[in-house]
């Protein structure tokens, strides 16, 4: 599971979106399934992933983006 946390705040007011992908260069199904079902990759493997878009930020509020991923890497031999 891979997903973007936009977190805006103003003052005392906060609001959360998680965002997730809407396309992989490798597996995207596997990357949203979140049972245990692990995209296997070799070490120096790249994936490009593109998310949904967030809410436009309104004046006045700030904005803070974090990445929540889960997930192992496996070496090959």
């Amino acid at each position: 599971m891979v997903k973007i946390l936009v977190v805006d705040q103003q003052g005392g007011s906060k609001g959360e979106f998680e965002l997730s992908p809407v396309y992989s260069s490798k597996d995207l199904g596997r990357i949203l399934d979140s049972d245990n079902q692990y995209l296997v990759m070799a070490q120096g493997d790249e994936v490009f992933l593109e998310f949904e878009k967030p809410p436009a930020l309104e004046d006045g509020w700030t904005r803070q983006v974090y990445v929540k991923a889960e997930g192992y890497y496996i070496s090959s031999k």
